[in-house]
């Protein structure tokens, strides 16, 4: 399922049955994973899947956004795009940091830099990167970033 490509009205149509379908043969939905932004269909999702204890949150979604319409006893698992981690600005990723930061305040939030693409000319340029982006974030969630 991966919004835009999968409409709300589609979601709702073809694929909440189907959802349905597995927990009434395999038990509740717990988690829920998708590569696109979920905030159209998020309310269905929900509906469907009560059992669900956390979301993976994409980095094609807006955090404040999703936050304001799921109940924050829900998780979210927020992942970062590579592009983010492997070649965003500072100033980028400190905007989406901060936003972590704030849902981190209403709800149990992870972290997942993701890297496992060669963007760059050699490895190390990768690693070197993507540990810049760690210890940028270890530094913006604990409130000592500038």
């Amino acid at each position: 399922v991966n919004p835009p490509f999968i409409s709300p009205a589609i979601f709702r149509q073809f694929v909440v049955p189907a959802y349905l379908e597995i927990q009434q043969q395999e038990g509740p939905v717990t988690g829920f994973h998708t590569c696109g932004p979920l905030a159209g269909l998020v309310g269905d999702l929900l509906a469907a899947c009560p059992g669900i204890g956390t979301l993976d949150v994409s980095g094609w979604n807006d955090l404040d956004q999703l936050d304001a319409v799921v109940d924050p006893a829900i998780g979210f698992q927020c992942q970062v795009r590579n592009a983010t981690v492997l070649a965003g600005s500072p100033g980028e990723q400190r905007e989406l940091l901060a936003a972590v930061r704030r849902v981190a305040a209403r709800r149990q939030v992870g972290l997942n830099a993701q890297s496992i693409v060669m963007l760059h000319a050699d490895l190390a340029e990768n690693f070197r990167r993507l540990n810049g982006f760690v210890e940028l974030a270890r530094a913006e969630l604990a409130g000592e970033g500038s």
